[in-house]
């Protein structure tokens, strides 16, 4: 049955052929025989081309990611091992719950203890900004030192209150820092400072906004990174970058060609790169 729809076949398509001139048997020819098999070799390979093209932009993309994912946390993990030296310090401990009989009392013991101790000089190895917060009114509140009334109404704090953390990092907005010459966004790395006591007492290390924007800059890279926490933009090599402003929505990106979640101390980030 098949071998003579095969036979009629043939012959149906002799016959056409034979009704046609020597130029469009030639035509014909050089379209099925030429034209079209060099068409579907071209597609096939065009789109080998454009596959591989695809696969090396998602790897190349994968490893900004995770260049940039390394270096953030590097980052992060500095402040944290700044910070385990300074909760461990039983030196800081005893300064941070002393009962001062007065604030002179109290600003001579301050001064004695700069003397004794490097903590200005941990600080600025790495740019950091140290503050320590106590749970003792005889505290005189100052630049390393203050209450810690100063800080429950601070986004960070509840963040670190209701979630019962005893350390973590926390992007924030300060829109009340008077003091902030250009950025008012905080990478806030917190640590309770309760090693040798049930104290409230809490360490907060803030990182250089500024020098995480410019470590992301040098590294290069022809694509723009952004690195998410929940539904804002907290650090970007592009405009969002701007440490003037609050931060940007997420919502406002389009177009996203790699995405890969971290994790840092409990924060949830996300980095993207377009």
């Amino acid at each position: 049955m098949k071998r003579d729809l095969l036979i009629k076949a043939e012959e149906w398509i002799n016959n056409k052929l034979n009704d046609f001139s020597i130029k469009k048997k030639l035509i014909i020819v050089y379209v099925f025989c030429v034209l079209v098999p060099l068409i579907i070799t071209d597609s096939i390979i065009l789109g080998i081309v454009i596959g591989d093209e695809k696969k090396t932009r998602s790897h190349d993309m994968e490893n900004i990611a995770k260049a940039v994912q390394y270096n953030v946390s590097s980052e992060i993990e500095m402040a944290s091992k700044l910070a385990k030296s300074i909760y461990t310090s039983k030196y800081i401990d005893e300064f941070l719950n002393y009962p001062y009989e007065s604030e002179l009392d109290y600003v001579t013991n301050y001064q004695d203890f700069f003397k004794d101790t490097l903590l200005g000089v941990g600080a600025s190895q790495y740019n950091f900004k140290i503050k320590m917060y106590a749970d003792n009114p005889t505290i005189v509140n100052g630049s390393e030192f203050q209450r810690i009334d100063q800080v429950l109404d601070k986004e960070w704090y509840r963040y670190m209150t209701d979630n019962k953390l005893e350390r973590g990092i926390y992007f924030e907005y300060d829109e009340d820092d008077e003091l902030a010459s250009s950025t008012k966004r905080k990478i806030i790395f917190f640590q309770r400072m309760n090693f040798y006591s049930d104290s409230q007492n809490v360490l907060v290390i803030e990182l250089d906004y500024r020098n995480m924007i410019h470590m992301l800059e040098e590294m290069n890279y022809d694509y723009t990174i952004y690195i998410c926490d929940g539904k804002q933009i907290v650090l970007s090599n592009g405009r969002n970058g701007e440490g003037g402003k609050a931060f940007a929505s997420v919502e406002n990106l389009e177009h996203i060609d790699y995405t890969e979640d971290m994790e840092t101390y409990g924060r949830q980030l996300n980095v993207r790169v377009i």
